[in-house]
């Protein structure tokens, strides 16, 4: 596979599959509007998605929705990689904590 022939069906693949997983779409008034409540963190050591990306869509979504902290919270988690790993604390509570 060439270069040209990667980038193409890497394009493909994005387009086939965009409503699956994007994950990027900054709009959470409807969301909010339905009473929706988000919690986001993310590991500042993570090595698979980069936490900068995170920062950002919570400030695209601040931009769109000034009332962004009484439905949407965001916190980086210093030393925590991806899921478990790192030399950070994980909120591995954090899911049994909104179910208890």
């Amino acid at each position: 596979m060439t270069r040209q022939d990667f980038v193409r069906a890497f394009n493909a693949g994005t387009r086939d599959h965009n409503s699956i997983i994007d994950t990027d779409y900054p709009d959470l008034r409807e969301f909010r509007a339905a009473g929706g409540k988000l919690l986001t963190y993310h590991g500042l050591a993570d090595q698979s998605i980069p936490y900068g990306g995170t920062g950002d869509y919570y400030d695209r979504v601040s931009a769109l929705d000034p009332a962004l902290r009484d439905f949407y919270r965001y916190f980086e988690v210093p030393g925590a990689a991806h899921y478990e790993a790192g030399q950070g604390d994980v909120p591995n509570g954090l899911f049994a904590a909104l179910v208890d």
